[in-house]
């Protein structure tokens, strides 16, 4: 109990401190050539050769790929090779960010501006070509991904929406990568290796995460039905479409990549696949297309429609498809909202034929409001925060009080569940009396979930409360996610 509470505590300061603990993503070829560094430094030109000669180094050493770097002071130093290219991450050991989904991020990411056969070609005709050639004018919208990468910390510190009915919720499609962020060609010598370079833990509890508009299913529905028409009566090359609300801020100017609060206030309203030959899109990809809107915001408020190539790493990595990105609403200024519509389809030759399905979704929704929908009362004593994903593609972030500090509660859940999953534990219950609070954590097959109380409740209370959630997430589930992805 001594070491848990040791840990305990050391996981509370080190969180209480991360907005001051360094944070980097740089990526380089196999070369060594550099390619991104998310604090823009100056000194990648010798920075990544040297990490590029460890990688090297180990490789020759060990046989295998070196994973990552673990530092006295705390400090995890993550190392991804995806041939060609190689991804280090900087993070702090508690800081409750996972590498893996960085590097999977923004590998994807780079694969959707040239596709993975163009980035495979390239270098298998010159490895020590610099791709910053290629990936001129994109820097915005890597720099923008790493953010979103970063969505669960931040997310939850953000302000949330309140409903009718004075409940603060946030919900989310999201994506968990259970995978290892290397490749690995031999295990045994990494578990002979008596260095404080280890494998990275293959389960967590951090996701990819795109917001999602709270809505009636009627309201759902109706729009989905008007995106199913308007595409099957003008283009049946339509593989998906997206609706996305993009609500202003105070100063009545679009979401911008520059500030990630403003990320939370582009939410998904719907997602269609109309062909059902092929797999839905995945919350990856959704993602990487969000991340092209917030970048595209300028070229968006000066032209009527975008017509771009782009590649979706978990759909096909050696495709371009073609997306018909436009705004919905004529003005902004004057609602303060907009609706922004994305077509994807495989012909290069379709942009009026989308067009004619832009004008058709803009007149008939038109007609439909979009109102926040009532949700019931949990009526949960001593209830202050929970958070719940399902393992499919679903996340519920909920608060009773504007008063009650999110802080907290993030830093103590990634402990929570961290410990959780790396002893497989199904529940984990404890007190905290420095911050006042009680946290319940309950993994089974099918969700996760995690919540936070004030420090007088009981154990038997809080299973009791959470089996309450869970009978009303499920009452209001309709009203969180999208059909296709319950």
């Amino acid at each position: 109990m001594d070491e848990c509470e040791r840990e305990r505590n050391q996981s509370q300061c080190a969180f209480a401190a991360r907005e001051k603990q360094p944070f980097d993503v740089f990526v380089l070829s196999e070369a060594g050539k550099p390619i991104y560094s998310y604090r823009k430094r100056e000194d990648i030109v010798t920075l990544l050769p040297l990490c590029q000669a460890l990688c090297n180094y180990f490789y020759d050493t060990q046989n295998d790929y070196l994973r990552f770097i673990t530092t006295s002071g705390g400090l995890k130093i993550t190392f991804c090779t995806k041939t060609p290219l190689i991804l280090v991450v900087v993070t702090h050991c508690l800081s409750g960010i996972d590498p893996n989904i960085v590097v999977n991020q923004v590998h994807s990411q780079i694969t959707s501006i040239l596709t993975g056969r163009t980035l495979k070609n390239v270098f298998e005709q010159s490895p020590t070509f610099d791709l910053r050639r290629l990936l001129t004018g994109s820097e915005k919208m890597v720099d923008t991904l790493v953010e979103e990468g970063l969505l669960m910390n931040k997310a939850t510190q953000c302000k949330q929406i309140v409903t009718k009915d004075g409940l603060l919720v946030e919900c989310f499609l999201s994506f968990g990568l259970t995978s290892a962020a290397g490749h690995c060609r031999s295990n045994s010598a990494l578990n002979q290796s008596t260095s404080n370079i280890y494998q990275p833990k293959q389960r967590s509890h951090i996701r990819v995460m795109v917001p999602i508009l709270l809505l009636q299913p009627s309201i759902r529905d109706s729009i989905t039905n008007i995106l199913l028409s308007s595409v099957t009566s003008n283009c049946s090359n339509i593989l998906f479409s997206l609706l996305i609300q993009i609500k202003c801020n105070a100063n009545n100017s679009l979401p911008s990549g520059e500030n990630f609060s403003n990320y939370l206030n582009t939410k998904l309203i719907t997602i269609i696949n109309h062909n059902s030959k092929v797999n839905k899109l995945s919350p990856s990809d959704a993602q990487l297309l969000q991340t092209l809107v917030i970048a595209s915001e300028n070229q968006l408020c000066s032209a009527e429609s975008l017509w771009l190539p782009i590649c979706l790493p978990r759909f096909d990595s050696s495709a371009f498809m073609h997306a018909h990105i436009s705004y919905l609403n004529a003005s902004t200024q004057s609602t303060g909202n907009n609706m922004c519509l994305i077509l994807l389809t495989t012909n290069r030759e379709d942009f009026h034929k989308c067009q004619m399905v832009k004008e058709s979704v803009r007149e008939r929704l038109s007609k439909i409001q979009l109102t926040s929908p009532h949700l019931g009362d949990l009526n949960i004593p001593h209830l202050q925060v929970f958070w719940y994903q399902s393992l499919r593609s679903q996340s519920v972030f909920y608060r009773v009080s504007p008063q009650i500090s999110v802080t907290k509660f993030n830093s103590l859940i990634h402990f929570m569940a961290s410990r959780m999953l790396t002893s497989n534990l199904k529940s984990f219950w404890f007190r905290s009396d420095q911050h006042k609070i009680t946290l319940l954590g309950w993994h089974s097959p099918t969700f996760q979930i995690y919540v936070q109380f004030d420090v007088t409740v009981t154990q038997s209370s809080c299973l009791s409360a959470a089996q309450s959630i869970i009978k009303w997430i499920k009452n209001e589930e309709g009203k969180f996610v999208f059909k296709d992805y319950q």
